[in-house]
């Protein structure tokens, strides 16, 4: 590839470019002291002499390194997309471009990155949606109502799926949280060990700075209380994730109680009177406390309010960093560097935990979805380069391998998700032969995705049963890998359970292959979720395993009916049925709260067993 064999050549030749710019692998000008670039952002700008040029290349952080691993992955998955003969089924309809992959177009005479949300000219697929406001996405063609369409279901089912949030009414707080520092200093660890090290949306020394003066002067009237509110609140409400070795179910130990409950929602009351000053500045403190909100939203299984909030952050992100307000927000200790970095972890933040949950509730898309951001990843904390380097940032080092590893898997999921909303179904021998050319393409990029993982956080891949694994992060990882490896083959397994496939044999065989593969990954799915851990991603976890429970009761009555004739070559995973009646009782669990529609999956599931 061009971009890597520059990138490779130019170890050789010592750098030229500021280290910034070499960072972002971007053109500088090369002006000295500072370079343009680094002047409009108003950070630090070095530049590496000559005679250290092979000392500088050979100790590159850790964290660089697996950033570059990433980015080479997103290049070679652009190339993939750009030499594919047949991206979408439809010729009419040009592939939605995705904002991780636009080429910054930087104006000196402005700002460094360039807004198209009111452009005209735009394609065939995303004109109609400007003009119209940002009307709502097509509904998702994996989500639990497309299955409920497929023939196996002949008769429709008595609860659709209508996401409501079901008012929660959090306890009235007698009095004030304490704010003495040790408990204050508590809940900020079990919110850096829970919450942070999969949002590290914070500056940690800022934080910790911030909750020393709550601990010394109590809760004012400011954005800087509402965040310390939200994060404690978020650290008592939050659970660690312990597997009990002992049991054969790996059932995870619960870490909370009532009473951390209890603590969570007074510190919650006293931040929710405080959004309103968020909602109100543009500055990333504002965006920050929206953000906590949403994350504090979604572990009370709560979507509409959590997408709400996720949204209200990004257009306060918009707002917040365009250089002639973020140059008035003054107050910030932060440096020009340190504001860049929360800049970019803001932004990825935003966009993944907006975007994901529009479109499972096939909600607007996200005003940043047409911004072209220039930063491909956002730029960790130089901890390689921190005195006492070792355990003490170990944590710290591997969430970021984390969230590194996430944005990548994002990116990888919006475009399948996109050729898979312009997919007809098709079930000629044309049509087939195209799916799988999508198919190697998407698992190529998968398994690359996987092979970059950074060996601290890489997961083992699925053989025969899988139960829950130790580590957390490599757990929410695997969870990623199997929803996107059966994403992958689920539009075969709707081919198979609703249309007789006219094909030659060789074909047909190939295809039931594929959909045994997909019936297995569903059960992966299935078996990979812990029951009884809350954290705020349990709410795609829950439908989505209700969904693949659906899709294999699908191909079990898809097996007797003779005009199927795929299904004659295909083989469900043994222990299927069990494992679905063991996720009825896991949506069994949440029925006191009946937030978020996990009521009616259980309604759902409960149905389609006993139909």
């Amino acid at each position: 590839m061009e971009m890597a064999a520059q990138a490779s050549r130019s170890y050789g030749r010592g750098p030229t470019a500021c280290g910034v710019c070499r960072n972002r692998k971007t053109k500088c000008d090369n002006q000295r002291p500072t370079c343009s670039y680094c002047t409009r952002l108003g950070v630090t700008c070095t530049y590496p002499d000559e005679d250290s040029a092979f000392v500088h290349t050979s100790n590159i952080p850790h964290l660089l390194q697996a950033i570059q691993h990433l980015t080479s992955l997103l290049e070679h998955q652009a190339a993939n997309r750009d030499t594919s003969p047949r991206a979408v089924v439809s010729p009419t309809v040009p592939f939605s471009p995705n904002p991780f992959n636009f080429t910054p177009q930087i104006d000196d005479r402005t700002h460094y990155y360039h807004h198209h949300y009111y452009d005209r000219e735009r394609s065939g697929l995303d004109s109609p949606r400007r003009a119209k406001n940002h009307d709502r996405q097509a509904p998702s063609p994996v989500g639990l109502n497309a299955v409920l369409k497929w023939k196996s279901f002949s008769q429709p089912c008595p609860y659709p799926i209508i996401i409501t949030d079901e008012d929660k009414h959090y306890p009235s707080a007698s009095s004030l949280p304490s704010t003495e520092v040790t408990e204050l200093l508590r809940l900020e660890a079990k919110y850096i060990a829970n919450v942070h090290t999969k949002n590290p949306t914070l500056d940690l020394p800022t934080l910790h700075l911030l909750i020393l003066q709550v601990a010394e002067y109590g809760f004012d009237w400011s954005t800087r209380t509402c965040m310390v509110a939200l994060v404690c609140a978020l650290g008592a409400y939050s659970e660690s994730y312990v597997l009990d070795q002992n049991s054969q179910s790996h059932t995870p130990v619960r870490s909370s109680n009532e009473h951390e409950a209890a603590v969570a929602y007074q510190y919650w009351n006293v931040a929710v009177k405080r959004l309103g000053l968020a909602i109100g500045q543009n500055s990333l403190e504002a965006v920050q406390c929206l953000c906590l909100t949403g994350i504090w939203y979604m572990n009370n299984m709560q979507p509409l309010q959590g997408w709400k909030h996720f949204a209200l952050a990004s257009n306060a992100w918009y707002t917040a960093t365009i250089p002639r307000v973020a140059s008035t927000t003054g107050g910030n200790e932060m440096s020009g560097d340190e504001l860049l970095a929360i800049e970019q972890r803001l932004y990825f933040t935003c966009f993944k935990s907006e975007g994901e949950l529009a479109f499972e509730l096939s909600l607007p898309r996200s005003i940043l979805e047409s911004f072209e951001y220039q930063h491909t990843f956002p730029s960790p904390p130089p901890l390689d380069q921190q005195p006492g380097v070792g355990e003490r940032h170990e944590p710290e080092r591997r969430g970021w391998y984390y969230y590194l590893a996430e944005i990548a898997c994002r990116h990888v999921t919006n475009r399948i998700t996109d050729v898979q909303r312009n997919r007809m179904p098709d079930p000629t021998t044309q049509g087939i032969e195209a799916m799988f050319e999508e198919l190697e393409m998407f698992e190529t990029q998968l398994n690359h995705w996987y092979d970059s993982l950074p060996t601290s956080v890489k997961f083992p891949l699925p053989v025969g049963d899988i139960r829950p694994l130790d580590d957390e992060l490599s757990q929410l990882l695997r969870a990623r890998y199997l929803g996107i490896r059966e994403m992958c083959y689920r539009p075969f397994v709707h081919l198979a359970v609703n249309y007789h496939l006219d094909l030659q044999p060789d074909l047909l065989t190939k295809v039931a292959a594929i959909v045994s593969q997909g019936l297995k990954y569903c059960l992966f799915r299935i078996q990979a979720v812990p029951p009884q851990w809350r954290h705020h991603g349990l709410w795609f976890q829950l439908p989505n395993s209700t969904t693949c429970a659906l899709v294999l009761i699908a191909a079990d009555r898809a097996r007797h009916d003779p005009a199927l004739n795929t299904f004659r070559q295909v083989q469900l995973p043994s222990g299927w049925y069990l494992q679905i009646l063991a996720t009825r009782d896991l949506l069994a669990r949440y029925w006191d709260n009946r937030r978020g529609g996990i009521w009616d999956c259980f309604r759902i599931l409960d149905w389609a067993l006993d139909s």
